[in-house]
């Protein structure tokens, strides 16, 4: 009994307690054993600048907050332990080109819900998750970033990208353009190193032909935007996945080099205006195993043997 009593003096010690005098009431903290902060959730804490927080810090939680604008702290402090920053639904418009420097190791950077304009400049000997959704983003303007693996760009402002935008990305393997206005993506645009990408709900009239990611794309998608047909998937001669559902679709590929063959192994075409298909038209899918065409104009009639 003893033993127990204190395991759950432990946990309730260690876990979500109090912070101390140093932190705003509202915000709490997870100890290690050697009594070190770890972890500190000041979310809706009534801030207006970024905190004084320990070094020892691995995960911080800032969001709910005012803190409009993002520079560098006096004192020559650096947060090499910390991992992750959590700054969503801040209200922020600014952040300092030199910020990111704090954290040289941050590897989770949460920015969603904010009033940014451009992308980050992030400096970490990590590989970095940027979440960039539902911001003001209208323009990425040759952006780079040596570490970056996955960048979130969902519900901002873009309506083109043009030429080497996000070229520069040697590590980019996971790439979200959700709920924007992109309407012409450049053949040059992306980095080679993308493998999924994710493009729904923008004003594309056509599967954007993308140089760089010929080989490296594994999966698309492009749901909801005003595809008429998609030639284009041919292209990527790896790609397995492929969604999209909610266009205008109107026949599968048409006219393409005898022995074309895709790796495509699942292919959703639901909510087109796809009204016939036959056997000729799978012949280019050799490995696919799930084909999902609902809610077409397709009748029995149209199966052409």
């Amino acid at each position: 009994m003893l033993l127990l009593w204190s395991l759950i003096f432990l946990i309730l010690k260690t876990e979500g307690a109090p912070c101390g005098s140093k932190y705003p009431a509202p915000c709490k903290c997870d100890f290690d054993s050697h009594e070190k902060v770890r972890s500190v959730n000041c979310t809706d804490a009534g801030l207006t600048e970024f905190p004084d927080v320990d070094l020892s810090v691995r995960t911080l939680d800032l969001s709910g907050n005012r803190i409009t604008r993002l520079t560098k702290l006096d004192g020559g402090k650096i947060f090499k332990d910390l991992l992750s920053l959590t700054l969503n639904d801040c209200q922020t418009e600014h952040i300092a080109d030199d910020f990111f420097e704090l954290f040289p190791s941050v590897n989770i950077v949460k920015l969603k819900g904010n009033k940014l304009t451009r992308l980050p400049n992030i400096s970490s000997s990590s590989s970095v998750i940027l979440d960039m959704t539902h911001n003001l983003v209208s323009r990425v303007n040759n952006f780079s970033n040596p570490t970056l693996t996955s960048l979130y760009l969902d519900s901002n402002r873009l309506t083109v990208l043009h030429q080497n935008d996000l070229n520069n990305l040697p590590t980019l393997k996971v790439l979200t353009l959700m709920f924007n206005s992109i309407e012409k993506i450049h053949e040059d645009a992306l980095s080679p190193a993308i493998s999924h990408l994710s493009l729904g709900s923008n004003k594309l009239t056509e599967v954007p032909a993308l140089n760089n990611l010929q080989t490296s794309l594994l999966s698309l998608s492009i749901e909801k935007n005003r595809l008429q047909n998609f030639d284009n998937v041919l292209r990527y001669s790896n790609l397995e996945n492929c969604t999209m559902a909610s266009n205008a679709i109107k026949h599968f590929p048409q006219n393409q080099p005898r022995g074309l063959r895709s790796a495509i192994r699942v292919l959703v075409l639901s909510q087109n205006s796809i009204d016939a298909i036959c056997k000729d038209d799978f012949e280019m899918f050799p490995k696919l195993y799930y084909l999902q065409l609902s809610e077409n104009a397709i009748s029995y009639s149209a199966l052409i043997p």
